[in-house]
């Protein structure tokens, strides 16, 4: 199934998304008072934008939406498995699990039968973002630099790989630095305790990078790159070029060149 899916370009795993709740009017859905959606941590884009999702809810259905924070991709899932939660706002973490490899490759997860409710691509990208007081302009420069990892979040540190291998680096170039959780991660850029950092620029802690005295950067992955693109793609296929023109430091006057994939991808148990 994961092949099939990667095979799909992000607009059509959108419309797909969009066609399988197209049909149904608010008012011939009864949902609980309640509910609750897993998410990064708080003040993430995945966080933020379940928020939306939530107001949504409440506005067309009368359901209060609970936004449960996790900080890895296993601690996103575990509620949904438990019955506490009904849907998770996922990343790439969907196809690992969905496969049963990295974390999820252990007895007490192997394969999930996830199902898709609903993906997005919009302008912003997602990459690796650097302290800018490293002096880091391209992701070839992150050589010997310091890169954040997550424990249990396969997603993020698969990701990480893949934009290092588009600079032809590889884990032992760089010198990884482990964190709790996805904020913690990028608390440490903020602290000096690590120089780059995977998320979407529309993160809230990228935001908060930019805004502190470290600043930050998104090294290029220009799309003219063939060979990078190359490395990364055997990688983390579902990465695409992409033209971003929102985010920390980004904007409509001044794109930046980075790649993207649907995100984030909601996935829900068929119960």
């Amino acid at each position: 199934m994961i092949r099939r899916i990667l095979a799909l370009s992000p607009a059509t795993l959108t419309s797909l998304s969009l066609i399988a709740i197209a049909p149904t009017h608010a008012e011939d859905v009864k949902l609980p008072t309640t509910m609750a959606i897993t998410a990064y941590d708080t003040g993430t884009a995945g966080f933020n934008i379940t928020v939306g999702v939530g107001k949504m809810m409440k506005d067309k259905y009368g359901t209060d939406v609970r936004v449960l924070p996790a900080g890895n991709d296993v601690a996103r899932l575990a509620p949904l498995r438990a019955k506490r939660a009904v849907a998770s706002a996922m990343g790439t973490g969907t196809y690992f699990a969905q496969e049963g490899v990295f974390e999820f490759g252990s007895r007490d997860w192997g394969p999930q039968p996830l199902q898709l409710i609903l993906s997005l691509v919009d302008c912003n990208g997602a990459s690796l973002g650097v302290a800018a007081d490293t002096g880091v302009k391209e992701i070839k420069d992150l050589k010997g630099k310091r890169v954040g990892f997550v424990v249990g979040a396969p997603s993020l540190n698969q990701n990480s790989h893949a934009v290092l291998a588009f600079g032809g680096l590889t884990q032992s170039d760089v010198k990884i630095v482990e964190f709790a959780s996805y904020g913690a991660m990028w608390k440490g850029l903020i602290n000096n305790d690590t120089d780059a950092a995977f998320a979407t620029t529309i993160t809230g802690p990228a935001k908060e990078a930019e805004t502190s005295p470290r600043g930050i950067v998104w090294p290029p992955l220009r799309k003219n790159e063939a060979a990078g693109w190359e490395r990364m793609k055997k990688i983390s296929p579902l990465f695409f070029p992409h033209l971003t023109t929102c985010g920390a430091g980004i904007s409509r006057e001044k794109p930046v060149e980075l790649g993207n994939f649907p995100y984030p991808i909601y996935v829900a148990y068929a119960f």
